[in-house]
């Protein structure tokens, strides 16, 4: 699959759900198969962003082997 460096173009105001959809991608990452896991690393590490970094695809997979997912009950669901 060919990766072009890209940019998302949103209203600041919605980058709650940029950061949402990040991590939902996140919780499922061991469940991707490795061709789609590389193909969303390599989008990553090409993505525009506001913050630019030397190192990023780096960065990203040092992320990614840290981050540890953990489960909570929603919010409108009462607590035991």
């Amino acid at each position: 699959m060919s990766i072009t460096g890209k940019s998302i173009l949103y209203d600041e105001r919605n980058e709650h759900v940029l950061r949402r959809l990040g991590g939902a991608v996140i919780v499922h990452w061991d469940n991707l198969p490795a061709d789609v896991q590389d193909c969303l690393l390599d989008q990553a590490a090409l993505m525009d962003d506001r913050m630019e970094r030397d190192n990023v695809k780096k960065d990203i997979e040092t992320f990614l082997r840290k981050a540890r997912v953990s489960e909570h009950k929603p919010k409108d669901e009462p607590a035991d």
